[in-house]
């Protein structure tokens, strides 16, 4: 997600901070403008996050895997006609999801908030572009039997209400029920401030099916790249494994399992095509959390996708390049 407001650069900080370092907060909070809203139902292990821009924010979106589950997010493709949001949702229970959206859409709605075609049609309401994606926490032992009436638009309408500039880490929002792999998932954040003055932040509520730790240690795979002991400073044993040892993975390892929901966000003023290729740069997360039939080439499959999605998308904008000149 990219603010429309853009922070000016600070080109002071040039040559004063010799690397990048945290934000402030070192979460998704640091992009000033954000707030975040969670609401969770304990008796049902799960819950909603809702991200809120103070104005409509230009969005782009990149999905991948084998079993994913969003609303609205076709409508982000650069040549539509929406240009930006005003709130995404995460949330977990898997299709029944979904249906958060729909709180979070009629507050917006009721608030007069939204696109709006008033100009041309007297009487018609805003509609708020609210996408939305879900993860998989329907068998984490909570209480499911809900019938015909799920929980989440109401979990929705909560978390809306709720949005405030800190946000909430751990067993919250959409990361209450998760799992990551055979330990408990959640609701992380992390943030970065260039030399430059540029701020980039995400979110993320992790599912995985994979261990986020090496076997038989408590070391993250993530480690490389922790930053003043942001993962409680623990460093990986220097020894050998198999690259078939799964360690703290779910009951049993199986291709297309994972879910990692996340939101990028910068202070940068960036178009729907700039926002949809920042999505795509989310090609390096297998390295993060293992997937069966991945560990061993995950970079050689990462590069080769990077080239083939980038030769397309410079196809594709060259013809909507062609096809712009014409009509003009």
């Amino acid at each position: 997600m990219g603010q429309t407001l853009t922070r000016a650069l600070a080109a002071p900080h040039i040559g004063k901070r010799p690397w990048p370092v945290p934000g402030p907060q070192n979460t998704l909070a640091d992009i000033e403008g954000l707030t975040v809203g969670c609401a969770e139902d304990a008796a049902r292990a799960t819950g909603v996050t809702v991200i809120v821009p103070q104005g409509r924010a230009v969005c782009g979106v990149d999905v991948r895997g084998g079993g994913p589950g969003t609303r609205e997010t076709d409508a982000l493709a650069p040549e539509n006609l929406v240009d930006a949001v005003d709130a995404i949702v995460l949330s977990g229970g898997s299709v029944y999801g979904l249906g958060a959206a729909d709180g979070v859409v009629g507050a917006m709605g009721a608030e007069g908030k939204g696109f709006g075609a008033q100009a041309r049609f007297a009487g018609v309401p805003k509609a708020p572009i609210v996408p939305a994606a879900i993860l998989f926490d329907l068998a984490n032992g909570g209480d499911k039997t809900w019938g015909d009436a799920p929980p989440y638009a109401d979990l929705g309408r909560r978390a809306y209400a709720a949005r405030r500039s800190e946000t909430p880490l751990g067993n919250a929002g959409a990361g209450y029920g998760a799992l990551a792999g055979a330990l408990k998932g959640g609701q992380g954040a992390a943030s970065i401030v260039a030399v430059n003055g540029v701020t980039v932040a995400a979110l993320a509520c992790v599912n995985c099916w994979g261990s986020v730790v090496m076997p038989d240690q408590r070391a993250f795979w993530a480690a490389p790249f922790e930053i003043d002991g942001e993962y409680g400073g623990v460093a990986p044993d220097a020894r050998a494994f198999d690259a078939e040892e799964w360690g703290l993975s779910k009951t049993s390892v199986q291709p297309r399992g994972n879910t990692t929901l996340a939101v990028v966000a910068t202070d940068v003023a960036l178009t729907p095509a700039e926002s949809e290729a920042c999505g795509a740069d989310g090609v390096g997360w297998p390295r993060a959390r293992d997937t069966p039939g991945v560990r061993a080439v995950r970079r050689r499959r990462c590069v080769r996708t990077v080239h083939r999605r980038s030769h397309r998308r410079r196809a594709a904008r060259a013809r909507l390049g062609e096809n712009r000149r014409a009509c003009g």
